[in-house]
């Protein structure tokens, strides 16, 4: 069967109740630490963990935020993040993080390249991490199979260039498996 959220608010309060430990969440594509249900979320694991819980924004409002999560690549992404955690006097100590979506690629960002002050714990859900390979919400089964077979072949080659991968963000999870070796 699948995740409950039950089964998650259990682990964050078995972890928190060791150390107490702060939370950041990061949010995905399209969303935004300012929208009202991420807000929400941000706000259950603070009274479930009982510790001090905050979601990284990328940019300081809400249409700027979502923005964010197309047109600032990855690395800009992860600096932001990593800028912001360190300026936050709470999360000093360490802290716990939980990614949604592409939210993961920015832990995941920060982790590798900074760290400091530490993930101690970190939750993916439905992360991005080893990638995509397709154009979002197409299904290459369905009616429009030749829509999505040429949008996977256009975007997939210009994902590659350099000047995509400085604009977009979801450029630089792009993977197309013709490619890997």
């Amino acid at each position: 069967s699948g995740f409950r959220l039950t089964e998650l608010e259990g682990e964050l309060k078995k972890n928190s109740e060791a150390g107490r430990l702060p939370t950041v969440t990061a949010h995905g594509m399209g969303d935004s630490c300012f929208n009202r249900g991420f807000k929400q979320l941000t706000e259950a694991v603070a009274n479930t963990t009982g510790s001090y819980a905050v979601c990284i924004p990328g940019a300081p409002n809400e249409p700027e935020d979502t923005l964010s999560g197309f047109f600032v690549n990855m690395n800009e992404n992860v600096k932001i993040f990593a800028k912001k955690v360190k300026e936050d006097p709470k999360l000093a100590g360490g802290f716990n993080a939980i990614g949604l979506s592409q939210g993961n690629s920015v832990i995941r960002g920060y982790i590798q390249k900074y760290n400091d002050p530490p993930v101690k714990t970190w939750l993916s859900v439905h992360g991005t991490v080893m990638g995509v390979a397709g154009f979002p919400n197409c299904n290459p089964a369905g009616l429009l199979a030749p829509v999505c077979d040429q949008l996977d072949e256009k975007l997939g080659d210009e994902a590659y260039y350099i000047e995509t991968q400085e604009a977009l963000f979801q450029a630089n999870y792009f993977r197309d498996p013709m490619r890997v070796n």
